[in-house]
């Protein structure tokens, strides 16, 4: 009875942070712990652990869903906010709502080639201690479609959010980066090194061949909301999308999602070895 009672009120206190997003259906038990949401589609995910909770935030496909009158159709042009889950166990999970970014940025300005905030995909989030204020602070950066990369900043890992910029922090104008009607920048991944410098990686959709040639790695000011200097080309093999960045042991490791270069090939192995 307790646990029903205790799955009833956290599910309340779920419906009213949604910003009165409708959930689909679930089809997960008490008992099944993963995924972790069953009836709150989240795709694009990263995470930060903070004061011994990991936060996880991903792209809201299910603003998607249900814009698209719950058909299944995903063609990403409705995606304007940002869902946002939490965990001290891996195995029990509280979604906090979403992070309304077309609220947030509004007032972005507008320039040559966009028009100002469009969407919010594949967030990328990181944190720190500032010295100077003797606050946290938590920086989301998402790529507004494939133009470039904007950032948000809270001082609590659930917000609320602000826009300390009054436009995207990376477009096609940004030196080094990927130029309008080539490669995207998008898809960002942040990282804060030990000397508390801030990296930001991004890029994608180049050529599908070995070296496309379509990633960037870009150093941040002390701000963590704008960038230091120019973005340089990361050599990554059979890059396609999907970057993310993290510091560990000493080592800045670049992760992402390949193309399908040599997919004909890899292929035709496969029925061979296996006949199908």
């Amino acid at each position: 009875m307790y646990k029903n009672l205790f799955m009833t009120a956290a599910l309340m206190v779920a419906s009213l942070q949604v910003n009165a997003q409708t959930a689909a259906p679930d089809f997960k038990g008490a008992d099944n712990n993963n995924p972790i949401s069953a009836n709150v589609f989240c795709a694009d995910p990263t995470a930060l652990e903070y004061n011994g909770r990991l936060y996880v935030y991903g792209s809201n496909d299910h603003q998607e869903f249900l814009a698209n009158g719950k058909k299944g159709d995903n063609t990403y042009g409705n995606i304007k906010s940002i869902v946002v889950f939490s965990t001290d166990d891996m195995v029990n999970w509280t979604f906090h709502g979403t992070i309304d970014t077309k609220k947030i940025c509004a007032s972005w300005t507008n320039n040559p080639w966009y028009v100002g905030y469009g969407v919010s995909w594949a967030p990328s989030v990181t944190w720190r201690h500032n010295e100077n204020t003797n606050k946290d602070e938590f920086f989301l950066y998402f790529c507004n479609s494939s133009h470039g990369v904007g950032v948000l900043k809270a001082e609590s890992p659930i917000g609320p959010w602000t826009s300390p910029n009054n436009k995207l922090m990376v477009t096609y104008d940004t030196p080094g980066a990927n130029k309008q009607g080539t490669n995207a920048n998008f898809d960002p991944g942040v990282t804060i090194d030990d000397n508390g410098v801030g990296w930001l990686s991004f890029g994608g959709l180049g050529p599908g061949t070995l070296m496309p040639e379509a990633a960037r790695i870009v150093k941040l000011k002390p701000s963590m909301t704008a960038v230091d200097g120019s973005a340089v080309k990361i050599h990554a093999p059979y890059h396609f999308e999907a970057n993310e960045l993290n510091y560990i042991g000493g080592k800045y490791v670049y992760t992402y999602c390949s193309n399908r270069h040599h997919c004909q090939c890899a292929r035709w192995w496969y029925h061979v070895l296996y006949g199908q």
